[in-house]
């Protein structure tokens, strides 16, 4: 290893003169791995990759949402990096590790439950995964906002999906939400 200046740390693989760098933490605690690098925490291995599958999708319209029910929420592309996302879906092209976002917006009701959460190949994540689906309630009509984080072990082929729940009463509309998603690394 070894400190290339005060702000910082770079760790190098290889003879002195033809050392390549592998990772480098900041002094702001910034960890970045070089493409095919590999993190081995308690016997799982992950190698990192260099952002090849990733994609973003968004959308300020509004959506209705029924009462009392988990619906699919609809969004419009706005890039994606590998072809892999499509119909308000992203499928996974390879197995890896993937970091998911899900958000969406309440058209300023009351609401009891607002939620969002992430499906795997058409089925719910809950209690089948470590992931954080977001639920909010608001007696006083604000426009609230949930937001779902989710790092899930995806093979190939298995697909995500982005839905929302609300118990207005009646019908609610959803507006601005967005759904991002990219391969974190292979775990080996």
């Amino acid at each position: 290893s070894s400190s290339s200046n005060a702000t910082r740390l770079e760790f190098l693989t290889g003879a002195s003169e033809a050392a390549a760098k592998k990772w480098s933490i900041t002094s702001g605690g910034i960890l970045t791995a070089e493409s095919g690098s590999k993190l081995s925490m308690d016997g799982i291995s992950t190698t990192a990759v260099g952002g090849d599958i990733s994609f973003y999708a968004n959308t300020q319209a509004s959506q209705t949402i029924a009462n009392n029910s988990w619906t699919k929420m609809t969004f419009a592309e706005g890039f994606d990096r590998g072809g892999d996302y499509g119909s308000d879906k992203f499928t996974a092209p390879k197995a890896g590790v993937y970091h998911f976002v899900a958000n969406a917006r309440i058209d300023g009701v009351a609401v009891n439950r607002f939620i969002t959460a992430l499906y795997k190949n058409g089925s719910s994540l809950d209690g089948n995964a470590v992931h954080l689906t977001s639920e909010q309630q608001q007696t006083n009509g604000y426009y609230i906002t949930v937001i779902s984080h989710n790092l899930l072990s995806l093979a190939e082929d298995d697909y995500i999906e982005a839905y929302i729940y609300q118990n207005t009463g009646s019908d609610a509309g959803v507006f601005q939400k967005g759904f991002f998603g990219y391969r974190v690394g292979t775990v080996s």
